[in-house]
């Protein structure tokens, strides 16, 4: 009924064929026919099988010949003469017990509950009374039965992969003040509490996966003594990596955080293989031009067999023209591999010439299909998600 591989003296007509039924579940009536060529290997047989119905690679197969197990092991080495039946049937996996048993426990407390309220509690059927005890009983047997299953199956804790080496990374977004362009400059007279509006634009700095918020705030005409500085209702000082000063003189004293007038434009923008290039127009007369690239989730790809993390690549590329040329020049590209949930952030920048800027990103690896979650997770059904963010600053100015 069987050959081995290395024998020799079977001959296999074009036309012969063998039948292979596969039965996905064995709690289950559900089979399935498949006709096959002749003088496949047992593992090829397999793999057909996994291939035509869509099952995972891990899941565990019974497989017999003519009422006859196979091993696993000797799969490769195992054809299938013509006119042979094979039959493959799945083997339940960790959980199955854990889910018959809980069917099991269900089902008992319908049948049992009815007969506690009648024989021991002498209720009578149909009653209000006999109901309401009914669903108590059962209750009760329920609760009672998943704590025994639980205790023989304990649910599975999760690994340790998923929380040992994920730093939380916070991102910045912008102050409760308020931008007066081209308004009065406050004067004040004797001691006040204010919230005092932005000299200037606010823009964001990224070191490694560290991000910064600068700021310049016009409290009013000086000189004049500050203190009690907060960022909402709380101290500056309890704020850690916050540094600021106070310039209570501008004609004697220059800005040592914020030395130059940024332009930055947040746009978010979806990146995917298949849409090519993204572009932005910067203001006029800059001096250099920074792209940020994030991943606010990480870079990861969770198997779908067992939702363990696996390495997964993603490459943007940024380019720059002269506004309406065409003439583009590469900034570079930033490539991440990675299987961590942490969030990532990589900063793109180039000096140039004073003048207005198109500015493009474009993801460059291909886009993800298959049954694993990737992060940069899919949005909509696209591929990949990314945040992209182009800054540009002019040259110094005071």
């Amino acid at each position: 009924m069987l050959i081995e591989r290395g024998l020799s003296g079977d001959i296999i007509a074009p036309g012969d064929g063998v039948d292979v039924f596969l039965r996905p579940s064995p709690l289950r009536q559900e089979r399935h026919h498949l006709r096959l060529a002749a003088g496949l290997s047992l593992a090829e047989i397999v793999e057909e099988c996994r291939s035509a119905f869509h099952m995972r690679p891990s899941q565990a197969l019974h497989v017999s010949i003519g009422g006859h197990a196979v091993p696993a092991d000797r799969w490769p080495r195992v054809r299938i003469k013509p006119g042979v039946t094979v039959t493959i049937v799945a083997v339940p996996g960790k959980n199955a017990l854990r889910s018959v048993l809980a069917i099991v426990v269900s089902i008992a407390a319908l049948f049992v509950a009815p007969i506690i309220a009648t024989s021991l509690l002498g209720l009578t059927a149909g009653t209000t009374t006999f109901s309401i005890a009914t669903g108590l009983i059962g209750a009760g047997i329920t609760m009672a039965g998943s704590l025994a299953i639980n205790a023989l199956f304990p649910v599975a804790k999760p690994s340790v992969q998923a929380a040992d080496t994920t730093k939380t990374l916070y991102s910045i977004g912008g102050s409760q003040n308020t931008a007066t362009q081209y308004g009065a400059i406050p004067y004040i007279f004797g001691r006040h509490r204010v919230s005092p509006p932005y000299a200037s634009g606010q823009y964001t700095e990224l070191s490694g996966d560290d991000q910064y918020l600068r700021m310049i705030f016009c409290v009013g005409y000086g000189p004049m003594a500050i203190s009690d500085i907060k960022i909402g209702e709380t101290p500056i000082g309890k704020f850690a990596d916050a540094s600021y000063e106070v310039i209570e003189n501008h004609l004697v004293q220059s800005p040592m955080y914020y030395t130059q007038p940024v332009y930055e434009e947040s746009v978010s923008i979806l990146l995917q293989n298949s849409d090519g290039w993204s572009q932005r127009t910067t203001a006029d007369k800059i001096s250099e031009i920074s792209v940020d690239i994030s991943f606010p989730s990480g870079v990861v790809r969770y198997q779908k067999k067992d939702g363990q993390r696996v390495n997964y690549t993603v490459t943007v590329e940024a380019r720059y023209a002269v506004a309406g040329t065409g003439a583009w020049v590469s900034m570079g590209t930033v490539s991440i591999t990675a299987a961590s949930a942490q969030a990532v952030r990589r900063t793109l920048s180039v000096a140039v010439a004073q003048g207005k800027y198109d500015v493009s990103v474009r993801k460059v690896s291909g886009d993800y299909s298959g049954d694993d979650t990737p992060f940069p997770k899919p949005a909509i059904g696209a591929p990949c998600a990314a945040v992209a963010r182009c800054r540009s600053s002019t040259s110094q100015s005071r």
